[in-house]
């Protein structure tokens, strides 16, 4: 009789804590922009036609192309397609009056799909119409959230 010990070291990835995140975020749809240079944004609306499947909404925006899919298609589109220079996804859009609500709605984003979890981040604030005025604060806020949620 032969019993498997679970351990951090060896247990399921059906176990882990990163595939409940992934159950949780696989259908879920974000917005998403790509980036696209002057002059090839006709070429690009065909490639990400061809080469990805199950987007939603794909046009043409000021400076490259919006569409609306989900994770897995989003990870798809960083490794085949060519021409976008860069990526973008909006993780979430919420409403924070203070810094503790602010680290609470960033703790439930799923920045372990995005980020390694010893990456040297750089995180820069903008900010209209916020009742959140120090932007150092901010920053500080959002890279202990990410920190607390990648460990």
């Amino acid at each position: 009789m032969n019993k498997t010990l679970y351990t951090s070291e060896n247990r399921s990835l059906k176990r882990s804590k990163l595939w409940k995140s992934y159950q949780k975020t696989k259908d879920k749809e974000f917005p998403v922009f790509l980036s696209i240079p002057p002059g090839f944004s006709e070429l690009a609306l065909i490639e990400t036609a061809s080469k990805l499947s199950s987007i939603k909404n794909l046009h043409h925006t000021k400076g490259g192309l919006s569409l609306n899919t989900g994770l897995e298609t989003i990870l798809q589109a960083n490794i085949v397609l060519g021409i976008p220079s860069r990526i973008l996804v909006r993780l979430a859009k919420f409403r924070a009056d203070n810094f503790s609500q602010l680290m609470k709605e960033c703790e439930k984003l799923p920045f372990e799909f995005f980020l390694y979890n010893n990456l040297d981040l750089k995180i820069r604030t903008s900010f209209r119409k916020s009742k959140l005025r120090h932007g150092k604060a901010i920053e500080e806020r959002v890279y202990a959230a990410i920190k607390k949620r990648l460990t």
